[in-house]
């Protein structure tokens, strides 16, 4: 049986050898070409799904954790770039309405036309608490806003975040319902007191707080202060503005009312009622009183720097180391108010707004723990 095997092999050792070199290297290209063409066809399958989302998202997965908290990183500095940039698309509508909560043409208009000397000291009077309560508003509100817009918006963020687990914060990874819930919860700032029907109580409290301060400090038009002083009064008036507006559980009624509640649905509600616990945590107050007191310091200093814009340049009305009659400030401070709310942050208060460390402490604690606590 062997012998007639032998014989066999020897008469077609070379159809033997053919086979045997056809089948192993068939084998062994197999094994080398398998993994690449499983590779390639897996490539254009994911490329004809989403455009290559679907092969991103899996990609993610073997991201180590440095990776994913650069990307977590990123993601929580573009959402702070989206708030204040949603803020300041309002700053025009903003300070239309601020103007008409402000009679100084009126004021402008008794003075003239005044007879008396007591007369017309009560019309000056009248017109300097105008002023400087519309330019203190503006102030006010702006930071207001900003810092509201920064609550909402952060946690939305914090919501897309943790969607899926991996912090994509791809709104995607919600339904349709959820998607809706958080567009409304963030239009609902365009309804606040601060942009709102609200508006005018604002600027009435911080009208008062000015006359209080300046009986308190036996103020006169013709009183002199220094830029020290001046920043002095302006503070102490937002401070009693505050008490009016946001002490003792004011905070909420005054920036996101009960009545925007009227409509929503309850996953609304959930977002709204969240954003009142942190606006009224003693946080909150304390990250706005410390940007208020910064950019009251910016708004004094512009009051002694020559304006270059002019022809020719204008002196500063508030000169450093010297002291003015508070009424000459008046014009130069409704001025700086009004380009204090333009859009395109000429006066630089929304930047620097952006960089208090303060501002961002409170924003990662809003948009990071909460997501770690998920």
């Amino acid at each position: 049986m062997i012998y007639r095997l032998w014989n066999f092999a020897k008469r077609h050792k070379k159809k033997l050898l053919g086979s045997a070199f056809l089948f192993g290297g068939g084998y062994v290209a197999w094994q080398v070409l398998k993994p690449k063409l499983q590779d390639y066809f897996l490539q254009k399958l994911l490329k004809q799904m989403d455009g290559g989302d679907l092969l991103k998202d899996l990609l993610r997965e073997a991201e180590d954790p440095e990776q994913q908290q650069a990307r977590k990183r990123e993601k929580f500095e573009h959402n702070q770039e989206v708030s204040d940039s949603h803020t300041q698309k309002s700053l025009d509508a903003l300070g239309e309405r601020l103007t008409g909560c402000f009679a100084v043409d009126e004021c402008s208009q008794a003075l003239a036309k005044a007879q008396s000397k007591e007369e017309k000291l009560q019309c000056f009077e009248a017109l300097q608490v105008e002023c400087l309560a519309r330019s203190l508003s503006a102030l006010y509100s702006l930071h207001l806003l900003l810092l509201l817009h920064r609550v909402q918006f952060n946690i939305v963020g914090r919501e897309m975040l943790g969607a899926d687990g991996k912090g994509t914060g791809n709104a995607k990874c919600f339904d349709e319902e959820d998607t809706e819930a958080l567009t409304a919860f963030c239009e609902a700032s365009k309804h606040s007191y601060v942009q709102g029907d609200g508006l005018p109580a604002i600027c009435n409290a911080v009208r008062e707080a000015v006359k209080a301060q300046w009986a308190a400090d036996s103020m006169r038009p013709m009183t002199k202060v220094s830029a020290e002083r001046l920043r002095s009064f302006l503070l102490a008036v937002c401070r009693a503005a505050d008490v009016s507006l946001l002490l003792e559980g004011k905070s909420a009624a005054t920036l996101l009312p009960e009545a925007l509640d009227a409509s929503a649905a309850p996953k609304v509600k959930q977002l709204l009622d969240e954003a009142r616990d942190y606006v009224e945590s003693p946080q909150f107050l304390d990250v706005f009183r410390s940007v208020v007191d910064g950019a009251l310091t910016c708004f004094v200093d512009s009051l002694g720097v020559t304006q270059e814009v002019t022809e020719p340049p204008r002196a500063p009305p508030l000169p450093n180391g010297e002291s003015v009659p508070i009424a000459k400030l008046n014009g130069d401070c409704v001025t700086r108010s009004q380009a204090m709310l333009a859009k395109d942050d000429g006066s630089g208060f929304v930047r620097r707004f952006s960089e208090e460390p303060r501002v961002a402490t409170l924003c990662e604690v809003l948009y990071f723990d909460e997501a770690k606590a998920q």
